[in-house]
């Protein structure tokens, strides 16, 4: 969400400012809105800095914006355009230009294919199982700074393994499911000394208690949800309360 309601082209220097950006005294903020102000006002500056506007204005960036920022935002406003030029394709033809083709090497893709996965699950379970196999291949195709480095790479392929996990659930595949859940906690591990930098956390424990209780292994479903629950909380992702509706309702579903 953006800080300030003021439009950006009208956040015009003031000499404060100006003597903290020739001090460099200013803050990351400060020099954002400097950048995007010249951006909104100077057509020269547009071709370039216009998408990095655009990602700002719609509140898809923080003013405390990064490079890093930007580039992951970018990658995911492209993802559904790149979706629409794959999925015509057959699955093997999809699977070979997620492999050799750099432009479909995309961390928004292998998001948006993801969720994909997730919204296919309800209907056609096989397709979702196709799309989370997509995002685990392009989660291994990226490598480190593409953009970001390894270990936030490493928990997006452990968001792409609790996906495939999902979907080989609905499929009725448990023990795969449990296989490709044991390799989300692998990657997930190997990453443990960044913490939840993506917010992704809470949305695995959330898949892996519905594995658990597809397993009929409901405490240990509960269990998920809670902590799932506490780090949502936490990081104010706003899954609160679907996560309470799938508890409450699995209680409901619970023999007394």
């Amino acid at each position: 969400m953006q800080d300030n309601p003021i439009p950006v082209k009208d956040q015009h220097l003031t000499r404060r400012k100006l003597r903290r950006f020739l001090e460099k005294h200013h803050s990351l903020q400060e020099e954002n809105e400097i950048l995007l102000h010249l951006i909104s006002v100077c057509p020269g500056c547009r071709p370039a800095g216009g998408p990095l506007l655009e990602l700002f204005e719609t509140g898809l960036l923080h003013s405390e914006f990064s490079s890093l920022d930007v580039d992951l935002e970018l990658s995911r406003a492209e993802a559904p355009v790149l979706w629409e030029k794959l999925k015509g394709f057959s699955f093997d033809k999809q699977k070979g230009l997620m492999r050799d083709v750099k432009r479909f090497r995309s961390w928004g893709l292998c998001e948006f294919l993801c969720h994909e996965s997730e919204r296919l699950a309800a209907c056609d379970a096989t397709k979702a199982v196709q799309a989370a196999e997509l995002a685990v291949l392009g989660s291994g195709r990226l490598k480190e700074h593409e953009p970001a480095e390894k270990l936030w790479l490493f928990q997006l392929r452990a968001y792409a393994w609790a996906h495939l996990s999902n979907a080989r659930r609905v499929l009725g595949e448990l023990r795969s499911a449990e296989d490709a859940f044991a390799k989300s906690d692998e990657w997930w591990g190997a990453a443990a000394s960044m913490g939840n930098v993506l917010g992704y956390e809470a949305r695995l424990l959330d898949l892996k208690a519905s594995l658990r209780r597809s397993q009929r292994r409901l405490p240990s479903a509960l269990a998920l949800i809670d902590r799932a629950l506490e780090i949502d909380q936490v990081g104010n992702s706003g899954q609160t309360g679907r996560l309470l509706i799938k508890k409450g309702y699995w209680l409901i579903l619970t023999p007394a």
